[in-house]
This record gives C-alpha cells, sequence and structure tokens, in this order.
C-alpha cells in the first residue's frame, strides 16, 4: 500500500504541523490491477474497432474493383 501526504504552511506564516490539509492517495493491489485491466480492455475494444474498420474498407475496395472489372 502507498501512501502519499503532503502538508503544506498556509499564506499566513504558520508551520506545516498547524495545517490538517493533506492528500491520502491510497491505493490497493486489486485497485492497481483493475485499473491495468480496464486499461487493457479499451486498447482490445479499439484495436477491434480498428480491425473491423480495416476490413470494411478493404471488402468495400475489392467490391468496387470487381464490379469496375465485370462492367
Amino acid at each position: 500500500m502507498t501512501t502519499i501526504d503532503e502538508t503544506s504552511s498556509s499564506s499566513s506564516g504558520s508551520d506545516a504541523s498547524d495545517d490538517d490539509r493533506g492528500v491520502d492517495a491510497t491505493i490497493t493491489r486489486e485497485e492497481t490491477l483493475a485499473g491495468i485491466l480496464q486499461a487493457s480492455a479499451l486498447s482490445l475494444a479499439a484495436a477491434r474497432a480498428v480491425m473491423e474498420t480495416a476490413s470494411r474498407t478493404a471488402f468495400t475496395f475489392f467490391a468496387d474493383a470487381d464490379a469496375a472489372e465485370r462492367a
């Protein structure tokens, strides 16, 4: 588990111990793996969309070429 705690002093000149502001960025291994899996799924979906578009484009190109050859 990783924790990041950032505190800073306020502009009034008080020291950091008086300032309760902070960022707690705690992430578990499961959350990390879930993020990786989600990114992988999105990547695969994008690749599939590209492949389908390329397939339709090639089919249209060859169908048009075949029709032009027969005419």
